[in-house]
């Protein structure tokens, strides 16, 4: 399991191979230097991948999307995004470093772009969007503690921490707060939820988190995201934040890992802990239910988007709506959300760009939040505004 989930962050990682490959990368020879530790200064712009008083800011970008559908001429859907949104979002993205060392710089590369313009620029129409850089745990630094254990050091969390309080003390000013993390990001965001959230006084701010591929607990902020027992809303990973249950509700958590429907393997994330608590997942696209369509929106960054779903080439993203259906669905092994394609016109396209990411262990997990962003914008829309009337 540990291999499978190290294998998963590999081709998060890499800028330029988008596609697994099917063969986990050999592990370092020697573990991977670290660089000198010393306290990172979030007054420092450059130590923010995103913030809106930031004008070189990946996450205020154009947001075209050309929509997949039968039309003659492609449709192309715009966003508008406000000069002052009444909340603010804190995202922590996922592995995406394939630097040497174990733990990264905090030098922005191309791919820490990609990640910002695909899982968070398009919430800038909800929210003012802060991305701290952080010293993330790279592939080489998780491919040697595969075979030879973690290091005690915690600079990626201490990082996430530090930036968060710099935003309390100088950016927040009472706004409330959607937290949004996926896999390493995740767990870090996990982290600060129980530290700073839950049964504190910012719990009355929080007006939601979206915590998508939870997974092992490998960098002690949490592991699965669980709920305990079957049926409840809280404990496991939190006694007193509750995950989302209602539509429209506010102060709730939404999480969840994505698997392909008919995929019956070993899996990565999603599993029922060994303590007896429930893997949690809440549907974006229906919550209550559990079940729902599914409203995607992939970014030209995810090469095999390119060819297989591109319509003009021109905007850089493409919208599918009306043609996925996801569902929460619980088992002996845990509990996940599972997608299918909707039979029609285009469903071989679809699955032609799907396949390469619905086989093994970790499947679906490079898109977990791509897959369903347009039922995520929905559900902290619905929050902010519940939120704004209390």
């Amino acid at each position: 399991m540990r291999t499978a989930l190290i294998f998963t962050l590999f081709w998060c990682a890499s800028s330029q191979a988008q596609v697994p490959t099917g063969a986990l990368p050999p592990p370092p020879t020697a573990m991977p230097s670290l660089l000198p530790d010393q306290l990172t200064d979030y007054a420092q712009a450059s130590h923010w991948l995103c913030r809106p008083d930031k004008t070189d800011n990946p996450c205020r970008i154009n947001l075209d999307a050309a929509i997949l559908s039968d039309a003659s001429m492609p449709l192309i859907e715009q966003a508008l995004v406000p000069e002052a949104p009444p909340v603010d979002c804190f995202y922590v993205y996922p592995t995406v470093s394939g630097q040497a060392g174990y733990f990264s710089d905090l030098a922005v590369e191309q791919v820490h772009r990609d990640i910002a313009a695909g899982q968070v620029a398009r919430f800038s129409t909800l929210c003012n969007v802060y991305t701290p850089v952080y010293r993330q745990l790279t592939l080489a630094g998780l491919s040697w503690s595969s075979r030879n254990g973690f290091s005690r050091d915690d600079r990626n969390w201490r990082d996430v921490r530090a930036a968060f309080q710099h935003y309390l003390a100088h950016d927040n000013h009472g706004r409330g707060i959607v937290f949004i993390g996926h896999s390493q990001g995740a767990r870090m965001v996990t982290a600060l939820i129980k530290e700073f959230v839950e049964a504190k006084p910012l719990q009355k701010q929080l007006v939601a988190a979206v915590l998508a591929g939870n997974g092992d607990d490998m960098f002690g902020a949490g592991g699965v995201m669980t709920v305990s027992p079957r049926g409840r809303t809280i404990g496991g990973t939190f006694d007193s934040v509750p995950m989302c249950r209602l539509p429209g509700q506010s102060g709730c958590i939404v999480a969840w890992s994505t698997y392909d429907l008919s995929y019956e393997g070993p899996r990565a994330f999603g599993n029922h802990d060994k303590a007896g608590h429930v893997a949690a997942c809440v549907s974006p696209a229906d919550i209550g239910s559990g079940a729902g369509n599914a409203i995607a929106y992939i970014h030209r960054s995810v090469r095999p988007a390119l060819a297989v779903l591109t319509m003009d080439g021109q905007a850089p993203f493409v919208k599918i709506d009306q043609l996925m259906a996801v569902t929460c669905v619980i088992d002996s092994a845990g509990h996940v959300l599972r997608l299918s394609v909707r039979e029609g016109s285009h469903a071989e396209r679809l699955r032609a760009f799907l396949a390469p990411y619905s086989e093994g262990p970790v499947n679906m997990h490079m898109l977990d939040l791509a897959l369903v962003q347009g039922n995520v914008l929905g559900v902290v829309a619905s929050a902010a505004e519940r939120w704004r009337k209390q």
